[in-house]
């Protein structure tokens, strides 16, 4: 069905306000600039860090103001929800995630991607990648994960965008490169090989092993 005018101005009007994206971090360049030429090391290196954590600050406040809590659901594409739904997408791409990334490895990250939407439990480890999340709302880490994978907690499936949970359980683990689904449900204590996928609405038993795309069983 051919959607209303409505609709084509909404997504304009987001489309046409990614090209403002670039100007925050420029101009927070060229305020550490103006502090670099005249200031102190010390002052320099604390300016850097301010920049650079206003840049996330201003990605969180976006999250929250123009979507809050996201939940399982479908959105047709030219919903204006979508629109929102990707303008945050780019925005902590171009704002967050160059910082973000000399913190993988650290708590700071975990504690960003909690006041994100994250679920994370206690004693997980994540592994490279988590600088950007899609859906931080629909990821939920249990206690003493070990997790490097491609999280795919949506689908565009025609012109709909689907969503919904992705769980891993307590002391699974998830290897590296691989691509949980959404809908997808990672058993306790599972362990699922690298570069394998997990299928939307699959549920892995706990404590087996599995590999491949799609996953099979490899032992127990």
């Amino acid at each position: 069905m051919k959607p209303p005018a409505s609709r084509y101005l909404a997504r304009l009007f987001w489309e046409t306000l990614r090209f403002g994206l670039p100007i925050p971090p420029v101009l927070a360049g060229v305020w550490w600039v103006r502090v670099a030429l005249t200031a102190g090391p010390v002052t320099v290196c604390a300016a850097g860090l301010a920049a650079e954590a206003a840049m996330c600050a201003m990605a969180l406040a976006v999250k929250w103001a123009l979507l809050g809590k996201v939940r399982p659901g479908q959105h047709p594409f030219w919903a204006c929800w979508c629109g929102r739904w990707e303008f945050l997408y780019m925005a902590w791409e171009n704002w967050a995630r160059p910082a973000l990334l000399h913190l993988e490895g650290t708590l700071l990250l975990s504690w960003y991607l909690r006041a994100m939407g994250v679920k994370l439990g206690k004693r997980v480890v994540l592994g490279p990648g988590f600088a950007q999340v899609v859906d931080p709302d629909l990821m939920v880490i249990e206690d003493g994960a070990t997790v490097s994978a491609m999280f795919q907690a949506h689908t565009f499936e025609d012109r709909v965008l689907k969503m919904d949970y992705v769980h891993v359980r307590r002391s699974a683990t998830v290897g590296i490169g691989s691509v949980p689904l959404y809908g997808s449900d990672i058993g306790a204590g599972a362990y699922v090989a690298p570069h394998s996928v997990v299928m939307k609405d699959e549920r892995l038993l706990p404590g087996v092993r599995y590999a491949g795309a799609p996953t099979v069983r490899v032992g127990g």
